[in-house]
């Protein structure tokens, strides 16, 4: 018989040496059953994921020590960042389909919003001017009516004015066939050029243009707007973006204009035909997309000339009782925006280093202090600008493929100059035209030589109550040099073209009141919607989606949304729908969750 003593203690322990060895034996076995269990329990796809690494993008497990929170922390299933079109069409579904499962929502939800509103890059001002009743968009101002941002207009009776680019007329030409056609009739644009300036005609006679002779007439616009702009210039545009897909390549919209004019070789710098294409391209291409025509791609955007730009209805959103924040409003009637929407907190920085939870660090600018959120689920929606700006420090960084995808797509800038008359001496006053666009010699294809403050909405025109209101648009560069200016210098430029369009009559006086916006520097969107930039076509769809994929280490846990990530991008419908679609994978993958807590 063998006698084991254990040390430092006044017991023995009596065993047979085959007794021994069958004990040790089994205490192993029962370790090692207890570890597997364990270790069984603990896992599950959700987070067990794989991630990326930067180097080789070959998928490799990462093993991080988890970090628990702190006690105070409140530990959210779902986080939001940002209120604009995105976040809040995300918040809406959540807590939509929280409630479809339960009479009593059991998931923690929270967005975080910068400003002390809602709406993002849309911004209603109502009351404006000090008129009761009077509503004007600061930042986005149009609604696509078959889309679900027109079906919740029309769900809430929000008002709208209406401005129709497809209206038609039949067409006869003057060739010896008599073609006969249908044409875009154009009437809710005045075309104006440059006072008392010699313009060629097509036989290169020189005609002066007096102040009774400034607007061109419905025959002069119509030839130019769909036989030279949509048949000329649009069919060469479409034919030069078919020819650089096929082979990969890509070139600016101002580099394709230059081409045409080596085709068009007898068009002369000032001819009024070349003026006009240059003009109304900046206009259109410039204002759409948010940047210069020497940065847009023609592979991307060409297309758009016929396709997108002249054809369709569209309503406006600055009239009496109008306003996107109703449309907000109406989205989230049922939400307590007061359990669910925490404003003036400025993100700051993600903290993904733990496979488990989310850390979020925000400046509240009402105490001016520094807090964190914990959350297993962080939606980010801020603007494509503010990721270019490394206004949120992520940890660990961003990988490189997310990086590639934030540099790659462009942000561009639109800005507004909005002019109130209370009671000014109308005869001016273009009642017939909802927008009004200059034409001068500048327009000659010069990049560097252009005028800025050009192209006027008429809001009286759109519906707006009555109210004298000339809204102008500018983008691209112009649009934030135009933002070093004082309010003063650019209505200056604004009234000085504007009477340089308008004249006989009353000279058009100077305004009673007027808003200009910078969203280049405003610091929570720096800048207005996506472009896609000359030379980053190919592939800008794969772009699109790495921009909405998640990070996080073994799962997912950070996703992104906003209008750069979905392809109907530059628009609140973008926005709208990409806040949605991800809101609904995170959905699935917290419903996942559940079930296995549930069952673990």
């Amino acid at each position: 018989m063998v006698v084991i003593t254990s040390r430092g203690k006044n017991r023995f322990f009596l065993f047979k040496p085959q007794q021994w060895f069958v004990t040790t034996f089994m205490v192993v076995l029962a370790v090692l059953f207890v570890s597997w269990i364990s270790f069984w329990k603990s896992y599950s796809p959700q987070n067990h994921e794989f991630a990326y690494n930067d180097n080789n993008h070959q998928r490799t497990q990462q093993q991080k020590p988890a970090t628990a929170a702190t006690d105070d922390d409140e530990i959210l299933d779902v986080l939001i960042i940002g209120g604009g079109w995105s976040g809040v069409s995300a918040l809406e579904y959540l807590v939509s389909q929280d409630r479809n499962e339960s009479s009593t929502p059991c998931s923690k939800i929270k967005l975080l919003e910068a400003r002390h509103e809602l709406g993002g890059r849309s911004r209603t001002i109502h009351n404006a001017f000090g008129n009761n009743g009077l509503t004007t968009e600061l930042g986005s101002a149009w609604v696509y009516q078959d889309t679900a941002l027109g079906a919740l207009k029309d769900r809430w009776n929000v008002s709208y004015g209406t401005i129709d680019y497809f209206q038609t007329t039949n067409h006869t030409s003057s060739d010896e066939n008599n073609t006969s056609n249908t044409w875009l009739t154009w009437n809710y644009l005045g075309v104006y050029a440059e006072p008392n300036g010699v313009f060629p005609t097509d036989d290169d006679v020189l005609v002066a243009w007096d102040d009774s002779h400034r607007e061109w007439n419905d025959t002069e616009k119509q030839e130019l707007l769909n036989y030279e702009f949509l048949d000329s210039f649009g069919t060469f545009v479409e034919r030069e973006q078919e020819r650089l897909n096929a082979i990969k390549d890509d070139s600016s919209i101002a580099a394709t204009l230059k081409q045409l004019w080596k085709v068009l070789e007898d068009v002369p710098p000032r001819n009024r035909y070349r003026q006009f294409v240059v003009s109304f391209t900046k206009f259109r291409f410039e204002i759409e997309y948010g940047a210069s025509i020497q940065d847009l791609s023609t592979a991307e955007t060409g297309g758009s000339v016929q396709e997108c730009l002249f054809c369709g209805c569209y309503h406006y959103m600055s009239v009496p009782g109008g306003g996107f924040d109703k449309m907000i409003a109406g989205l989230l009637h049922s939400i307590d925006l007061n359990h669910y929407v925490q404003f003036d907190s400025i993100v700051t920085k993600i903290d993904y280093s733990d496979k488990h939870l989310v850390r979020v660090t925000y400046l509240d600018s009402k105490t001016n202090e520094l807090k964190t959120l914990s959350a297993r689920y962080v939606l980010v929606t801020v603007s494509l600008g503010v990721l270019k700006a490394n206004l949120i420090d992520f940890h660990p960084p961003l990988p490189a493929w997310k990086q590639s995808a934030i540099q790659r797509i462009g942000f561009g800038t639109v800005n507004k100059c909005i002019l109130y008359w209370d009671s000014p001496q109308t005869s001016w006053w273009p009642e017939h035209r909802q927008v009004v666009t200059l034409i001068t010699p500048k327009d000659d294809g010069n990049e560097n030589d252009t005028e800025t403050w050009t192209t006027f909405f008429n809001d009286r025109a759109l519906e707006n109550g009555g109210h004298y209101i000339l809204t102008g648009f500018i983008g691209g560069r112009k649009a934030l040099s135009e933002e070093q200016k004082t309010d003063e210098e650019v209505v200056a430029t604004a009234l000085q073209n504007l009477r340089r369009m308008f004249v006989g009559g009353d000279v058009v006086p100077p305004p009673t009141k007027y808003v200009i916006t910078r969203w280049g520097h405003d610091p929570y969107t720096r800048g207005s919607y996506s472009y896609v930039p000359t030379g980053a076509s190919q592939g800008m769809n794969l772009t699109r989606r790495d921009l909405a994929r998640p990070v996080g280490l073994k799962r997912p846990q950070v996703y992104f949304a906003g209008e750069a990530t979905n392809d109907f991008y530059a628009t609140t419908t973008g926005a709208f729908r990409s806040g949605q679609w991800l809101a609904s994978i995170i959905r699935i993958r917290l419903t996942a969750y559940r079930k296995q807590c549930c069952t673990a």
